[in-house]
């Protein structure tokens, strides 16, 4: 359902040009691939909207998302970005499952 609240806060393109990870105001991590018709160069076939093919809801407001700078579509392990959220340890995601990788948790020394 269309939601007028909310709104695309960012995306960014993959290293390799492929896809497009997105987030938007109902933190919502959403990966998006190229469509077939811009690589191949035929462009009547092309579909009107882009669908998502990936949908990571984190818990809080998304403060910001990375990819891993070699990714590589044709190299699986490389696939991968990180996302920082209010409250929340840095995730590193599988860009091809969007399965969590790893949890890295901050962890401030006390003051000397």
């Amino acid at each position: 359902m269309f939601r007028l609240d909310n709104y695309l806060r960012g995306c960014a393109w993959a290293p390799d040009g492929l896809c497009i990870l997105s987030n938007s105001n109902d933190n919502i991590l959403r990966l998006f691939n190229l469509p077939a018709g811009l690589l191949t160069g035929r462009f009547d076939n092309i579909e009107p909207e882009m669908k998502a093919v990936l949908r990571i809801p984190e818990g809080e407001a998304v403060y910001d998302f990375k990819w891993w700078p070699m990714m590589n579509s044709m190299d699986p392990p490389t696939c991968c970005f990180v996302s920082t959220a209010k409250a929340q340890p840095i995730h590193l995601f599988d860009a091809f499952n969007g399965k969590l990788r790893a949890t890295y948790r901050i962890i401030v020394s006390p003051k000397k």
